[in-house]
This record gives C-alpha cells, structure tokens and sequence, in this order.
C-alpha cells in the first residue's frame, strides 16, 4: 500500500503529552482534506514493540512505499534507535529524498534539540541526522512555545499545521503529476528549449495561456509540467510523456539556437532533438497537423548542429505542415500563431463533428479570490477532461463590484451546465453570481444543469442556501466530491 506520508516520532514524546503526536497528525490530515478535497493518506505507528536490531518489515516496507517523511524532532527522537534509523532508512532509499531543490523529509520540532547530547555509539547516527537538517536548511514547523509543547487549539498551531499542509500538498503535486493527456484533445505544444531561446519560449507560452484563459483560443497550452519538474526522468519515461502531450495536441511550437540544451537523466542527446523527432513523425502521419519551428545559427553551433538545423529546413521543404515562423520576435511569434489558430476555427467541422452530440459547454463560476485554490483548479481539471469547454468570467482582482446581469447571463446563457464554486461565498461579488445565476437558470427553458460545490466553512448553511432551489449540491470536503461532479457532468439533461 502506498502513503503519502510517513510521520516519524518517539511513543514517549506522544505519551507524555497526551497524544500530542496522533492528535497533530490528523489535524494535519484535516487540514490537508479541507484544502484540498481529498485524504491524506499517512503511516502512523502505534506498535511501540519493536526488538532485535533491524526495523520490523512492515516499517521497512512502509517507508519504501511512503512519498514524504515527517520526522517529530525532539530529544527523546534523537535518543531512539528506532525513531534515527527510520529517518536513516528513508535517507537511504535508492530514489534519493531530494526532488530538484526540494527535500521530501519535511522535519518539524516538538521540542529543542539542542540540549541532546548523543551517546558515544549513537553519536554517528545522531550526527547524520542533524547534519542533514542543517546542510538542508528545512525545518518547516516548530511546534514548542516556551518550554511545552504548543497548544492545539490555539491559532499558531492552526496556522503552522495550515502552512505544511500547503508544502505537502505542492510536493505530492509535483511527484505525482496529472495523468498526460489523452489523444485527441485540442492543445498547443510548446516544446521544451534552453539558452536565449527560453525566455523567448516561456513568454510566449504565457501569452497562449491568456489567450485560453481570456477565451480568445479554444487551444490548451502544453506540456503542463515545467522542465525542472522532468529533467530527472529517463529518456524512455521522457519519451512516453512528450509522446501523450503530442498526441493531444494540433499544434507544435520548436524554437531552436542552442541545440545542445537540457537532456534527460540517462541519455546524452538533447531533448531538442527527441520533441522535433516525435513531432515530425506525428506531422508525417496527420497531415492536420502543423509543426511551428524557428532557428538561428550561432556562433557556438558546431558542425553537427547546423546539419540538424539545415535538415529541419529540408523537411519542411518536403512536408506543406511543417511551416517556418516569420522572425525570431515574441510578438511575430504570436500574431502568426493566432492567425493559423484562428484559420483552423474557422474552418468547417469534419462530418463526423456535425452528426455527433452538441457542443458541451460548462460555466465555472468562482470568486476573484479563489484563483489558484487547489479545490478551484481540480474542479476545472475534472471539467476540462471530460471534453467541456470551460467559460470563465475574468475581470480584475481587485473589482469591488461588477454587474451580474450584464457580466453572468450571456455566459450562462450559451452553456448546458454551470458549476458554482462557493469559498469566500459572504462577499458580495460571489453571492450577486449565485443570486443571478439562480435567476437565470431559472427562466432556461427546460433543466439545464446546475451544481453548487460549497468548500465554504459554513458549508452547512451555503447547503441550505441552496437547497431550496434544487440544484445539485456537491460538499468538496467528502470524499466522493469529484465523483459526484463527474457524474453531474456526464448527466444528460433533457432540453425543450
């Protein structure tokens, strides 16, 4: 069985302050479920018998298969055998603990340690330890106030407990990424590139993205990981991914001058070279699709990159979708993009588009200070992978007050579903969306889908708000949130 975390610690320290330990851990775990709508899924050992020398196999076994390391520092920890060769037993493991520059041992204080002072044969261990801490510079919470323990249900605690639940879930988020998109979807690839062609690269990805999010282009940007998030990978795994993201893509954006670049973790050739093959072979079998490439020879090109570039030209020589960009200039860039972008919109479906189902639109409706919650951003996951276009309202974060019936109805209006996302639901600005949405759907002809997903703190009364309406009401702190909003979506409802 997998965890996500194993927490660490000396069955004295809990003891001794009435189950300090199990009490922190599922406040953790409470905290982590409220942010983040799922379960933490943590390893705590209650069995305080072990024996012999070597840690028992359902601890070994537990610690391989855990992707974070909570270590309850205190002297009483260093003291223990047990507790400085479970910390050495994840340090150890064949993986590594250090994921670019993050640690995935997230050390946090019950008590100050630097009063310990280790015995002569546990010295080299307790050393290590500390050592490592210190080399690291992690210590993500302390957790003593005065000379005790910190109390649990004062406001410091929740507020540091909040603040490491937040570091979990971004290190659980990047090691174990989404799954890679399945074909067939509708994206815009920008491949992975280095030197003076990155900034040019990640500015234009940005601008993609506006222009998405602004609902200017139907077109996703990819890949959804940034490189320092893949580098480690192998070419093999390296190249199932770029494949996925291809696969699900139209469009492929290359941008070359330094061919040399990044590569992946066991091979000595350039991911540059890997993204433009598996492109090419794509452009090859699709003629649909358009691969976008730019270069320059430098100074510092050898012999052996100029010859990849000059045969990068004669494909594109021989393949009418393989197509040279104007200029080597963001904005040139992206005006030719959008151009082509927008020549594909225009043209008409294929047939086997205009005798399938209607298009499926979903409103996702948020407040302006829920941008980037993670509840917010896998309810529009959930929605954008089951094939809905995805309309958001945009206006400026600090809008004080923006008019409803001029703002919400049209998008409601062209959209078969809408999903409501009640946070922050006491401002004005979410409660005017929720009154005049319920107005609005209200005079639909025919039920069109409603869901209210309440990760409000008083989801009791936003639920009973709502209620009375009946519309779907979807609680995002259960644990079937995200089931029940995909079958919401796949609902087929009935239309006048």
């Amino acid at each position: 069985m997998a965890f996500d975390v194993f927490i660490s610690y000396a069955h004295h320290d809990n003891q001794a302050h009435e189950q300090w330990v199990h009490r922190f851990a599922e406040k953790l775990a409470n905290d982590y479920r409220s942010r983040c709508g799922r379960t933490l899924n943590y390893f705590l050992d209650k069995d305080d018998l072990q024996v012999g020398n070597v840690l028992a196999d359902r601890l070994q076994n537990a610690l391989r298969a855990s992707s974070l390391f909570i270590p309850i520092l205190s002297p009483t920890y260093l003291a223990s055998r047990w507790c400085r060769r479970e910390f050495l037993h994840f340090l150890d493991q064949p993986e590594g603990v250090i994921a670019g520059e993050s640690s995935r041992i997230l050390p946090a204080r019950l008590m100050p340690v630097d009063r310990f002072d280790p015995d002569a044969d546990d010295r080299i261990e307790t050393e290590r330890i500390v050592g490592f801490i210190n080399d690291m510079e992690i210590l993500y919470a302390d957790f003593h106030e005065g000379r005790l323990p910190m109390d649990q249900e004062t406001r410091p605690f929740a507020e540091k407990i909040a603040s490491l639940s937040e570091v979990v879930h971004e290190l659980l988020k990047k090691r174990n990424p989404p799954p890679a998109p399945t074909p067939g979807g509708e994206s815009l690839y920008f491949a992975y590139t280095s030197g003076a062609t990155q900034s040019l690269r990640d500015g234009l990805f940005k601008e993609m993205e506006q222009q998405h999010k602004h609902k200017r282009i139907a077109l996703r940007t990819l890949p959804h990981l940034p490189w320092e998030d893949i580098k480690d990978k192998p070419a093999a795994e390296l190249e199932r991914t770029i494949r996925a993201e291809l696969s699900a893509s139209v469009f492929s954006v290359h941008l070359f001058d330094d061919l040399e670049g990044p590569k992946a973790a066991d091979s000595r050739a350039p991911v540059a070279h890997l993204q433009y093959q598996l492109a090419l072979e794509k452009a090859k079998a699709d003629p649909q699709f358009r691969l976008f490439y730019a270069y320059r020879i430098t100074d510092d090109c050898s012999g052996a990159q100029e010859d990849m570039l000059n045969g990068i030209a004669n494909d594109a020589r021989q393949l009418a979708n393989i197509i040279h960009l104007p200029d080597f200039e963001r904005g040139a860039i992206k005006d030719f993009l959008l151009e082509h972008i927008q020549t594909r919109a225009a043209a008409p479906p294929p047939p086997e588009a205009v005798a399938g189902e209607r298009p499926r639109r979903a409103f996702l409706v948020h407040d302006h200070r829920d941008k980037g919650d993670p509840i917010r951003n896998r309810i529009d996951d959930i929605i954008y992978n089951h094939n809905f276009d995805v309309y958001v309202p945009v206006f400026r974060e600090d809008e004080p007050y923006v008019d409803p019936d001029a703002s919400f109805r049209d998008f409601w209006m062209v959209c078969n579903k809408a999903v409501v996302l009640l946070r922050h639901a006491t401002t004005a600005w979410c409660n005017a969306i929720k009154v005049e949405l319920i107005k609005s759907a209200t005079e639909k002809k025919g039920p069109y889908g409603m869901a209210v997903c309440v990760a409000d703190p008083e989801v009791e009364k936003r639920i009973r708000e709502v209620r009375s309406h009946e519309f779907e009401v979807i609680n995002c702190a259960l644990d079937d949130f995200e089931a029940k909003l995909t079958a919401f979506l796949l609902k087929i409802d009935r239309h006048a």
